[in-house]
């Protein structure tokens, strides 16, 4: 969403030059987006938000968290 606020890439903003590196990370800042706006729209059965984003952010995913990069690449695979 900044990345479309200010015409910018994240890759951009942070300085990365390399294409390769800048494709990677952008990437990866895409998913990572995408994954943590999925989780902030699940409800439980009473219609209450199942994890909030402090607790996506602090570590641990059985809590609704991620504790790795690779936790996060395998809880999308299982999604």
């Amino acid at each position: 969403m900044v990345a479309t606020s200010f015409s910018q890439r994240p890759s951009d903003l942070v300085g990365i030059e390399d294409d390769w590196a800048a494709y990677c990370f952008d990437s990866a800042i895409a998913l990572f987006g995408n994954w943590v706006e999925g989780k902030l729209m699940e409800r439980d059965k009473a219609g209450k938000p199942k994890y909030t984003l402090e607790g996506l952010l602090s570590g641990d995913l059985t809590k609704g968290r991620f504790a790795s990069a690779a936790s996060l690449i395998a809880a999308a695979g299982r999604q």
